[in-house]
């Protein structure tokens, strides 16, 4: 989902939450763990809208594939990694509700 470019500049903003001032080409993203990924979808999650921060998530999740492809990630820790969940958007329902208990 998404272009090239798109996911190639999500690479580049999860790279430098990973590391500060790293850019996507200076991550060996095959050592990923499924904490490193959780922390990145935290991030993500709170300076992102969640359409935003699912897309970079896609795009972290497919270059984590590429790495087990290549041989370079047991399954067992591609499978933990990459089945971080994606980051819900909150529903008219629940923003009605809330705004009931406001009044």
């Amino acid at each position: 989902p998404g272009s090239r470019r798109t996911m190639r500049q999500a690479l580049a903003v999860i790279a430098g939450i990973l590391m500060t001032g790293s850019d996507a080409e200076n991550v060996e993203w095959h050592r990923l763990s499924a904490e490193n990924v959780a922390q990145v979808r935290e991030n993500l999650s709170s300076r992102y809208k969640p359409a935003t921060a699912n897309k970079m998530l896609s795009a972290l999740r497919g270059v984590l594939k590429a790495g087990y492809q290549a041989g370079l990630m047991s399954e067992e820790i591609y499978l933990a990694a990459s089945s971080i969940p994606n980051i819900g958007a909150k529903s008219r329902l629940q923003i009605i509700k809330r705004s009931d208990y406001a009044a």
